[in-house]
């Protein structure tokens, strides 16, 4: 029988003291059981039995907080449902739970399906099988605040196939358009399973993410028998971290594949032509974006060629440049693949260099005997753009064609040149090759022979 009056105190302040309104705007002195009844009671008493009552307060402060958002825990789906389960908020002054769904888009055409007052959970049924479906909640109290909507979460109902395709293999990336800076291409290669429908490929700039519908790139399922995906809102000298899950006709979704890491740096590629004045410079290569069998032209700015092309961090480039729509290219180069080769690291580069062709062979040469030597003169050779010096060949087998090299290194032009150690009454051949500095040391490919005795 006892009548109860008392009231919280809210950052040292009574409630009902201004800033503290009561739910109806007022301010007062009253403590609960004393306030004028509206829409929102006071106290309600629950009887909790073995002779225990529970006070359940309502809280009645007039600047109400709206509803912490709510928690889903899970969603499932079989052959025509889906469930969705979340944590109840702990309010006293909680409303109804509202679920929302929309049939096709994880951002669009959400409609209300369900207001729950006291559950749980909610159980979608009459489902079609094999279709996605995104589903989203808020909570709204007793004054009407509504939440803010929960993240978006998605679920596939399917039949009684329940074997998973395999996780997709092979991810490889390359920059792709003219200059391969247009964005990140993404290949895999295709799985086998009959009834594949497509995949999924996933984005993150986190290492080790996990998929969700929200790093999800593509708006549609891939193609099953497409192997790739251009990526194109990228930025450059940004890493990025791609996954791929492959979905069958079941709705079956494989394990993600393995992480791809993609870092697309743009390098400069440069070549001083020197005095060759070409119509047009191209570079050759098999990396993308760059062929054996296709080419980039150059700009060109007076006797040097330039070209900005991107590529993947980690990548090695196999090219070479050419000119005249690539009727000259340049030789072959001490490398496995015979190209040029450049290891792409995590930061932009020029690489410039100068062109590698052999140079001009040697004019005026001559040759004087002397005691068990000779002395060997030649004319300059000034339209070699990068000339190292000049190598010097004799014949040592007597057979008239010089194959043993005299120098151990080329020689600067400087006359005459001697060379010593020959024997007495012996016609030795000699003849006169220009090295250009380049990476392969080009000599020339034509040349003279002269003899001494």
């Amino acid at each position: 029988t006892t009548f109860l009056e008392y009231k919280y105190v809210i950052d040292d302040t009574w409630e009902g003291a201004a800033g503290h309104e009561f739910l109806d705007g007022s301010s007062s002195d009253a403590n609960r059981g004393e306030l004028s009844d509206d829409s929102v009671p006071d106290v309600e008493i629950q009887d909790e039995g073995n002779g225990e009552m529970l006070i359940a307060n309502v809280w009645r402060y007039y600047k109400d907080l709206v509803p912490k958002t709510p928690t889903v825990v899970a969603i499932e789906a079989v052959s025509n449902l889906i469930t969705i389960s979340w944590t109840k908020n702990v309010e006293p002054d909680l409303d109804y739970y509202t679920v929302l769904r929309s049939t096709y888009s994880q951002s669009a055409g959400f409609v209300e399906i369900r207001r729950a007052k006291d559950a749980n959970n909610y159980i979608d049924e009459n489902l079609t099988n094999n279709n996605t479906y995104y589903y989203k909640m808020s909570v709204t109290d007793r004054r009407g605040n509504e939440s803010s909507y929960t993240s978006v979460y998605s679920a596939f109902p399917k039949s009684g196939d329940t074997t998973a395709p395999a996780s997709p293999a092979g991810l490889l990336a390359y920059g792709f358009g003219d200059t391969g800076l247009s964005g990140i291409k993404v290949t895999w290669n295709l799985n086998s399973e009959g009834d594949l429908a497509g995949y999924d490929i996933h984005r993150s700039t986190i290492s080790e993410f996990g998929v969700s519908p929200q790093n999800k790139l593509n708006a549609t399922l891939i193609s099953p028998v497409v192997s790739y995906y251009q990526d194109t809102e990228i930025s450059v000298e940004t890493t990025y971290y791609y996954k791929l899950a492959a979905r069958d006709s079941s709705g079956n979704t494989s394990s993600p594949s393995s992480q791809l890491y993609a870092l697309l740096v743009p390098l400069v590629f440069r070549v001083d032509m020197g005095n060759i004045n070409p119509a047009d410079v191209e570079i050759l290569g098999n990396t993308e974006p760059l062929y054996r069998t296709a080419s980039s032209t150059m700009a060109k700015s007076g006797s040097v060629y330039d070209i900005t092309l991107g590529f993947i961090t980690g990548a090695t480039i196999q090219y070479q440049f050419a000119y005249n729509s690539a009727e000259t290219k340049e030789g072959s180069f001490a490398t496995d693949s015979g190209y040029r080769e450049y290891l792409v690291t995590g930061a932009s580069s020029t690489l410039s260099i100068n062109w590698e062709e052999n140079p001009g062979g040697v004019s005026g040469v001559i040759a004087y005997s002397g005691n068990q030597k000779a002395y060997i003169y030649w004319d300059r050779l000034t339209t070699a753009e990068d000339l190292a010096g000049y190598n010097i060949f004799r014949d040592d087998n007597k057979s008239g064609e010089p194959l043993t090299l005299v120098n151990s290194s080329p020689v600067s032009y400087s006359q005459p040149y001697t060379v010593s150690d020959l024997s007495s009454d012996t016609t030795y051949s000699f003849k006169v090759l220009a090295v250009d500095s380049g990476e392969s040391a080009l000599e020339s490919i034509t040349w003279t022979v002269v003899s001494a005795y």
